[in-house]
């Protein structure tokens, strides 16, 4: 039987036996090989884009309409709407005995993880030729950004920082006690951070 692919458009001659199984099994596009099947199916999935609005923080977004589509609008959104008070208070528990074993090992994995969202302001600092290290052990707390010599820490504050306050004024309190000041700027959470958030501070 001779068919046209619902992809390319090319006429092919395909076994009868085969296009009426397709049939009985509901099918209503044929096509030439799996590869045009493959590219149709994702094309389809392309252009299906749904609006929803983030669980989390309420934010509307873009996805794809599919079985399994996000509900949250960005990782951020996704790991803080999976936290419970427990897990949260647990955590901080935990974290505090693994900052005072080793601090410096922390720093390090959290620089790997979270050196995507840095990409732009670490270009600005190496053009401008400015010590700096991101993730950086201070006392016993790690901060986002340290600039020597300025003596500065620089804090990259997200929504999910309206819920540590009081954390976030004691490790102020212990960076200035070991004569650092603290600058904290606001920006979007599971964003690249962009150059312009520090203009004045550098």
């Amino acid at each position: 039987m001779i068919i046209t692919c619902s992809y390319c458009r090319t006429s092919v001659d395909k076994p009868n036996g085969e296009i009426h199984r397709q049939l009985k099994n509901g099918a209503k596009q044929f096509f030439c090989s799996r590869s045009c099947a493959a590219k149709f199916g994702a094309d389809l999935s392309r252009a299906r884009l749904v609006t929803r609005i983030c669980l989390r923080c309420g934010r509307s977004f873009e996805c794809r309409a599919k079985k399994k589509s996000p509900v949250f609008c960005s990782r951020a959104c996704a790991s803080a709407g999976s936290v419970t008070d427990f897990r949260r208070e647990r955590a901080k528990e935990i974290g505090s005995i693994n900052l005072s074993h080793d601090i410096i090992t922390i720093a390090a994995g959290l620089r790997q993880r979270e050196a995507w969202k840095y990409v732009e302001l670490e270009k600005q600092l190496c053009a401008a030729n400015i010590a700096h290290e991101f993730e950086s052990p201070i006392g016993a707390y790690v901060f986002d950004l340290r600039l020597d010599e300025r003596k500065l820490l620089v804090e990259f504050d997200g929504w999910e920082h309206a819920y540590t306050k009081e954390d976030d004024a004691e490790k102020e309190a212990c960076a200035r006690e070991l004569g650092w000041q603290v600058f904290r700027v606001s920006v979007a959470s599971g964003e690249v951070i962009p150059a312009s958030t520090l203009s004045g501070i550098v």
